[in-house]
């Protein structure tokens, strides 16, 4: 892959569904680095100590069709980052 190629990214944002009662929503940065994609996240509105899933669905709505998961991850106070590999990149309290 070119390096020019390397520093585009695709970015999303997800909500929560409507009339799900969950007011969480995220921005998604997933960048492209040849046979490996960096996906990058910011969350608000979940709750402490709670544990959660990012997965790729082919429908919008329930069942959701088929999931693929790319990240899981445990919210605290505080920011928390996480890496699609599973590993946590600790926030600076944690140091």
């Amino acid at each position: 892959m070119p390096l020019a190629n390397a520093g585009k990214a695709a970015h999303l944002t997800l909500i929560a569904p409507e009339g799900s009662g969950f007011s969480a929503h995220a921005t998604v940065s997933v960048n492209s680095l040849g046979s490996l994609d960096l996906l990058q996240m910011a969350v608000s509105g979940l709750k402490p100590g709670e544990m959660y899933r990012l997965s790729l669905v082919t429908d919008r709505t329930a069942p959701y069709g088929k999931k693929e998961e790319l990240a899981m991850f445990k919210t605290k106070s505080g920011w928390r980052a996480s890496r699609a590999d599973g590993r946590t990149i600790p926030s600076g309290s944690d140091f």
